[in-house]
């Protein structure tokens, strides 16, 4: 017992033997306790100041154990130049160093640096294997997390050889990822390379890189030189703005952002009108009913059958913005003993309450030996129209006896999609 300052026991041994051996059947070989000082200290200036040898047949216990009841760490180890910790294993499948940690939140293994070149934890294997390895049977196998507001990542993958990778995930369950990014701001997943891929990733039956961002890029790709995206295989877009559709084009806005465009078969063809509707009174508009349809793609024209016309009867309907092309042509003869003063044909667009004659062409006579002379009129015609224009055509005409004249059998209207704005 000492009350004082100086050592309770010392030994010193000069040679190259032990300066304290002490073996322990079942208790503690040795047991030191301090206040305030060390409870042991060892120094040795060629060998190791203290070694503990456990020849325990079960593996279970340490050849050195530290316990602390306090609140500080169990083992602390401290180096001017060399390593603070080393160990090292034979066993198959063991550790070198090991952590464990049981509390909520702790850290089986935990590695800090306070200089800025410094590595919190580095691992190193020589012989071709890991580096590090993280194993988890619920959660992450390896998690990288960083608070930094310059640009840096929570995980950063460098390859200094000449064809490895910087980061590779591998995963062996179908439907899940083998890379895995997510960012409710920033970058899910960055990758940089100087001559080969900057991300690679294979997967057998799931995704082989996945990324997700709430408001941010799941997945950047940038190249000065060379590809930004390359792939090989199918391609599949489909989500937010670039919905997809049977026959659909993938076109851009101004600033490139990606959009899929129905590549609409927009087009009609109609080349008759019922008798009763061919007689055109002197003085008056006439709206022409056309009535069979050669075809109609989407459906857009509504020809008259029967009965009494409706509103939209021999209208063709706009479906989509873009620009149109329209074909008209249609003869008309007088009615007996009278001639045809003036003439046109009046191609009409009615946009919500707005009615707009977007295109005219006055009657031109065609004197005919064999029959009566007739007037002939013909319109091509592109035209914008806007998602939901009416579109028909009109006839007026001034005969000298103010009578009907008569639409002759040479007649047919016709228009189509020229592209969807």
């Amino acid at each position: 017992t000492n009350n004082g300052n100086g050592d309770i026991f010392y030994i010193s041994s000069m040679g190259a033997g032990t300066g304290l051996n002490s073996f322990s059947v079942g208790g503690h070989s040795i047991s030191t306790n301090s206040i305030n000082g060390y409870g042991l200290r060892a120094t040795s200036s060629t060998n190791y100041p203290i070694v503990g040898l456990s020849d325990n047949a079960a593996n279970t216990l340490a050849a050195i154990r530290a316990f602390n009841i306090g609140g500080g760490p169990g083992v602390h180890a401290s180096s001017a130049v060399e390593n603070g910790v080393f160990g090292t294993s034979g066993g198959a499948g063991k550790s070198g160093l090991r952590g464990e940690a049981s509390a909520t939140n702790g850290m089986g293994a935990y590695g800090l640096a306070t200089n800025s070149t410094g590595i919190g934890v580095s691992g190193n294997n020589t012989a071709g294997g890991d580096g590090v390895l993280g194993t988890s049977t619920t959660g992450y196998g390896v998690r990288g997390v960083t608070n930094s507001a310059t640009g840096f990542a929570g995980v950063h993958g460098t390859n200094n050889g000449t064809a490895g990778s910087g980061v590779v995930g591998i995963s062996h369950i179908i439907n899940t990822q083998g890379v895995y990014g997510s960012s409710n701001n920033g970058i899910g997943i960055r990758g940089a390379s100087e001559n080969f891929r900057a991300i690679s990733g294979t997967a057998n039956s799931g995704t082989a890189i996945y990324g997700n961002s709430s408001s941010g890029t799941a997945l950047y790709g940038s190249s000065t030189s060379g590809y930004a995206l390359e792939t090989l295989g199918n391609v599949k877009i489909s989500g937010g703005n670039t919905n997809p559709a049977n026959g659909a084009v993938l076109t851009s806005d101004a600033s490139g952002n990606a959009v899929w465009k129905k590549d609409n078969k927009i087009a009609f063809f109609s080349d008759y009108i019922v008798d009763d509707y061919k007689d055109v009174p002197s003085d008056s508009e006439w709206k022409l009913l056309f009535s069979n349809e050669i075809y109609d793609y989407s459906n857009n024209f509504d020809p008259y059958i029967s009965g009494t016309p409706t509103q939209t009867s021999g209208t063709f309907l706009a479906p989509v913005n873009g620009l149109y092309h329209f074909d008209i042509k249609v003869d008309m003869r007088a009615g007996p003993i009278d001639d045809i003063a003036y003439s046109h044909m009046i191609l009409r667009r009615q946009r919500g309450n707005s009615i707009t004659d977007i295109a005219t062409a006055d009657g031109f006579m065609v004197y005919n030996a064999s029959i009566s002379d007739f007037v002939q009129f013909q319109i091509s015609k592109d035209a914008k129209l806007q998602t939901g224009d009416k579109i028909w055509v009109i006839l007026w005409h001034d005969s000298d006896l103010n009578s009907d004249a008569r639409i002759l059998n040479d007649y047919y209207f016709d228009g189509h999609l020229v592209f969807e704005e």
